[in-house]
């Protein structure tokens, strides 16, 4: 028998997606309704990521599992299931939830949270899937902390000028918040670990910037953009504005300004898109394919559905929407959590309203640049308030601890230039020694 046969006994709420909505939803929902209510996240992974922390596990500054709260443990009352909701039928109530394995079953709800949050956004540049890497998982950050460290090994000990030249340079494609973090920080591992080396310095970097449009960073001022384009610059680091990239073929970036630049490291940051999920929830998009809702967070013609995060389009007070950033899927999936308890409580759901919110970017080197209430902040005063604010959010004790520990150790220790590119192809010594077997 599937679940949709069966009747409920209370009202159960099923929230898809673990990301910053989503748990915040789960958090607040649980913590005003108690037992009253039963919560069902369903999502992919059993931990939610804390994204914003990727560019300091790239550069080393944290650890891979320190930027990841286990959902089990963050979410003790809440029934958590491995899978994905993939399907929506609001006229009858129901989910359609995929697991790792098994059938595809039906889950029926008294209220759908659609929490999925964004996927990485491409553009069809021939040669972008062959040789760029994206950075939205760990993975991804793993993968270039390994590729800078290698890169700065093969640049010591190559006598080839060409190879040395490709090893020192790297290109990131996207000039948002993703874009600039993690080159900053990964920047500043690059030019730590030339401390450690003899024959390459810091001034033989070559790493550059390409954004499209004629700013960086388009969620902060004008002024504040401006500003974090002139102290990337004065560090180093070539920012390309209104360029783009026409092709990468045989590891050489061709610009739209005609220059060929060749390059080992490769990275692809330009921008999200909602989650290709939201696609099949059978409720109404908008024309970035975000979930229209109103500013209570309800889906717009299904009133047992809400959505919030960066899967959602919702309406600012003067006109347009909210910006898909972690603070922002963060309250609002507060807000959702305690609008459920209301109608539940048969109250009126309040609109959402968060006209002024801080808006930090690291730019290396424990500096910051961004807003605050509405104030405008650059330096290391910005920096430590960032760390700050996302140790607060972080739904884990425990993973609260480990970053306090981390930092406060990696402001005192040597950078770590340990080189782990064993951790992406772990099946590699074994399939090396069959081969030795086969062939002996």
């Amino acid at each position: 028998m599937t679940e949709a046969t069966q009747s409920l006994d209370r009202p159960r709420v099923v929230i898809a997606g673990a990301g910053f909505a989503g748990v915040s939803a789960a958090r607040e929902l649980r913590r005003r309704c108690r037992d009253d209510v039963e919560i069902v996240l369903v999502a992919p992974r059993n931990h939610m990521l804390f994204q914003p922390l990727l560019p300091e596990v790239a550069s080393g500054a944290i650890e891979p599992r320190h930027a990841v709260a286990p959902l089990r443990r963050a979410l003790p009352s809440v029934d958590f299931r491995l899978g994905k909701v993939d399907g929506l039928d609001p006229a009858r109530g129901v989910a359609m939830v995929q697991p790792p394995a098994g059938d595809r079953y039906e889950l029926p709800y008294s209220h759908a949270v659609i929490a999925l949050g964004s996927a990485p956004r491409a553009l069809p540049i021939p040669g972008l899937d062959e040789h760029a890497v994206g950075f939205s998982r760990i993975a991804e950050a793993l993968h270039l902390r390994n590729a800078v460290l290698s890169r700065l090994e093969i640049a010591e000990s190559t006598a080839d000028p060409v190879a040395r030249e490709a090893a020192l340079r790297t290109v990131f494609i996207g000039g948002g918040y993703t874009g600039v973090e993690a080159m900053a920080e990964l920047y500043d591992l690059a030019r730590q670990v030339c401390a450690q080396l003899d024959t390459v310095e810091p001034r033989d970097l070559r790493w550059m910037l390409v954004e499209a449009t004629d700013r960086i960073l388009p969620n902060l001022p004008l002024e504040l953009a401006d500003q974090s384009t002139v102290t990337l610059r004065r560090r180093g680091i070539d920012v390309r504005l209104g360029t783009t990239v026409d092709r990468i073929e045989d590891g050489t970036v061709h610009l739209s300004s005609g220059e060929q630049y060749r390059a080992d490291t490769v990275v692809w940051s330009a921008g999200v898109e909602p989650h290709p999920d939201v696609a099949g929830m059978d409720l109404r998009l908008d024309d970035t394919g975000r979930i229209e809702v109103e500013r209570t967070l309800q889906a717009r013609g299904a009133d047992a559905v809400w959505a919030a995060g960066d899967c959602a389009a919702v309406p600012r007070h003067d006109g347009g929407t909210h910006p898909p950033t972690a603070e922002q899927a963060t309250r609002q999936g507060k807000l959702l959590g305690r609008n459920l308890a209301r109608v539940l409580a048969r109250e009126a759901p309040q609109p959402y309203e968060h006209a002024e919110s801080a808006e930090l970017v690291t730019l290396g080197g424990s500096t910051a640049i961004g807003t605050v209430a509405g104030r405008h902040m650059a330096g290391t005063i910005p920096w430590l308030a960032r760390r700050a604010y996302y140790l607060t959010q972080m739904p884990s004790v425990t993973r609260r601890v480990r970053l306090a520990v981390e930092w406060t150790l990696g402001a005192a220790l040597p950078t770590d230039a340990t080189q782990l590119d064993s951790l992406e192809h772990p099946g590699q010594p074994l399939s090396q020694a069959v081969q030795r077997a086969s062939s002996s």
